[in-house]
């Protein structure tokens, strides 16, 4: 019989994975800009609260998918590293999610994908 697999493992050390990054992205933004970033802050940018972005750095939940690109955009590092740590292969820096979408965007674009696409919307008939 194989052993069994602790598949809560797995996802914990995902959850504490994404939570140094995000909480070392707000750490370093701060001491660049001399100024605290607030959880709030950063939650009101996403559409989401200021605890929730708490419970992501502290490793006790995890963004959704939706969210995880929001902050990627927000903070201007490619989504593949903040979910997995993901570093390019050819010496060039990844394309940062921000120059892709300038960041003053970022509700709208949350909002229609919140919403879901006008295709997916309409109904056959």
């Amino acid at each position: 019989m194989p052993p069994k697999v602790d598949s809560a493992k797995p996802e914990q050390e995902l959850r504490r994975a994404i939570g140094r990054r995000l909480k070392s992205l707000r750490l370093s933004r701060q001491a660049d800009l001399g100024d605290e970033i607030e959880l709030q802050e950063v939650g009101r940018s996403l559409g989401v609260t200021g605890p929730a972005v708490g419970q992501w750095e502290a490793g006790k939940g995890k963004p959704t998918l939706l969210n995880l690109l929001a902050l990627a955009l927000y903070w201007g590092v490619h989504p593949g590293w903040l979910a997995f740590g993901w570093e390019p292969r050819t010496g060039e820096p990844p394309t940062p999610a921000a120059a892709l979408l300038p960041v003053d965007k970022l509700p709208e674009v949350i909002q229609v994908a919140r919403a879901g696409s006008p295709r997916r919307r309409a109904k056959p008939g």
